[in-house]
């Protein structure tokens, strides 16, 4: 199941915009869940002129894109040398 929502700090993020004038730009339009404020998909894909479907394939490219960023320096290893330095820090 696709998000159909998403926390406005991260909409914010995407857009490249501050936080506080994208919640301005947006009043009425924010809801909540529990502590966070959300926007809707459609609300975004509204903004950025597009669809609702082509905005999620780019928030999942955009959001893979940081998982990358994160591991990206990571070792690798062959199969022997990830084994000897699993047991390493095992022990």
């Amino acid at each position: 199941m696709s998000i159909l929502a998403m926390r406005t700090k991260d909409a914010a993020k995407l857009l490249n915009s501050k936080v506080k004038d994208l919640e301005s730009k947006l009043k009425g339009r924010i809801f909540r869940i529990g502590k966070e404020k959300m926007v809707s998909v459609f609300t975004l894909a509204e903004i950025l002129n597009t669809t609702p479907k082509e905005l999620l394939d780019l928030l999942e490219d955009f959001y893979l894109g940081e998982l990358i960023e994160k591991v990206e320096k990571d070792e690798l290893f062959e199969f022997k040398e990830a084994l000897k330095f699993y047991r390493k820090k095992k022990l």
